[in-house]
């Protein structure tokens, strides 16, 4: 089955999510299908108002440790290399143990789909602190609803 297969097959038919409404629960692995093929957008304000510009979005890590290793982004105009963590909702930096985990000291960003706002932080466990952004609601349903075109109907 090819990726363009399984996305037809996968989309979500309806918004996923909705601006000031709670989010519908869906798969993080989908979310991350997403990221991992640059359906999202590459520019980005961090919940610190830094400027974020996603240069490669990383390699798929589909084994322990944060979601993508090798990925690269622009902190305000600065270069920065190694790990990204996608979840769903901010506070599961701290709820998962990431915070307390050395395999997570290296991770340059942390997406979410959900911030419930500031008194959640998102730190290594040296303390240092890391850059997160948060995907609008609508970026998050134009890209699980976005289904890349068949090889047939490419011509």
């Amino acid at each position: 089955m090819t990726y363009a297969s399984l996305l037809q097959f996968t989309a979500a038919q309806a918004p996923v999510l909705t601006e000031n409404k709670t989010p519908l629960i869906f798969d993080e692995i989908e979310i991350q299908s997403r990221w991992f093929a640059g359906h999202f957008s590459r520019e980005h304000l961090s919940n610190h108002g830094q400027k974020i510009t996603i240069i490669s979005p990383g390699e798929w890590n589909r084994g322990a440790g944060p979601d993508f290793i090798k990925a690269t982004v622009e902190i305000d105009g600065e270069t920065h290399h190694g790990p990204i963590e996608l979840d769903l909702d901010s506070r599961n930096w701290e709820l998962h143990g990431h915070n307390e985990s050395p395999y997570f000291d290296e991770v340059i960003l942390h997406i979410v789909l959900h911030d419930p706002g500031p008194t959640y932080f998102t730190r290594t466990s040296n303390h240092r602190d890391i850059p997160r952004i948060l995907l609008s609601p609508g970026e998050v349903n134009a890209c699980l609803l976005y289904t890349s075109p068949s090889p047939r109907d490419r011509g």
